[in-house]
């Protein structure tokens, strides 16, 4: 398409970003524990493992994805889920605008209330593919991650 000068600028922007957030998630003291939901309850629940963009992309900012030791994309429990207590939990869902949000379809779970990222409000909806199809949104949805991981802090 003859646009390489154009690709290399957003290239290098990312590059910017994601080294940007990676200094600044050093920074802190803190390892959030995440837990990335693919797939809901209602599904069957999958999540990210290692080696996906979701792991690196938690690993790049010094989060640690509960479910880093599964391979890709890996079919999971309730019980692994209540058991690893994550501090954060990303889910992925689409909502379609009625019943319940993700969000609080998650958070009404039974057996659920009581962990951390339930009982602290700590799980967000990124329906917008940002942290899933490789992209050049890639790096938006790495500082949408680092926002909610470290929001405040």
């Amino acid at each position: 398409m003859n646009r390489e000068r154009e690709a290399e600028e957003v290239i290098d922007g990312m590059k910017q970003t994601l080294q940007e957030l990676s200094d600044k998630a050093s920074a802190s003291s803190e390892e959030p524990t995440v837990y990335f939901e693919i797939s809901p309850l209602k599904d069957g629940l999958w999540t990210a493992g290692k080696g996906t963009f979701m792991d690196e992309a938690a690993s790049l900012i010094h989060a640690k994805n509960v479910f880093a030791d599964v391979s890709g994309w890996a079919g999971i429990s309730e019980g692994q889920v209540i058991q690893r207590d994550p501090g954060y939990i990303i889910t992925t869902d689409k909502y379609t605008g009625t019943g319940p949000t993700p969000e609080q379809e998650i958070a009404e779970r039974a057996g659920w209330e009581n962990l951390s990222a339930v009982k602290d409000r700590h799980i967000l909806n990124l329906s917008d593919d940002s942290l899933v199809r490789p992209g050049r949104r890639l790096a938006d949805g790495v500082k949408q991650l680092y926002d909610f991981l470290y929001a405040g802090k």
